[in-house]
């Protein structure tokens, strides 16, 4: 993004003064599977974590985490 990248979007979100931003759930979508990236996703308040190629599974798996009533 040219303004932001996806840790400082998701850390803004989560100190939102609105406090329903702190409840919505963030994926982070990224081509990086290292270990470090996915601490820091955690870290600025992102609720999971998918590395590209994503499979259907995974996704599926992240979407009956977060949303169990809907999958």
């Amino acid at each position: 993004m040219p303004e932001m990248d996806g840790y400082e979007s998701a850390s803004q979100i989560r100190t939102a003064k609105e406090s329903l931003n702190k409840f919505k759930p963030i994926v982070a979508l990224t081509a990086s599977n290292l270990k470090n990236n996915r601490e820091k996703c955690f870290r600025v308040g992102m609720s999971d974590y998918l590395s590209k190629p994503i499979k259907r599974n995974d996704l599926l798996s992240i979407l009956k985490i977060h949303y169990p009533n809907k999958f």
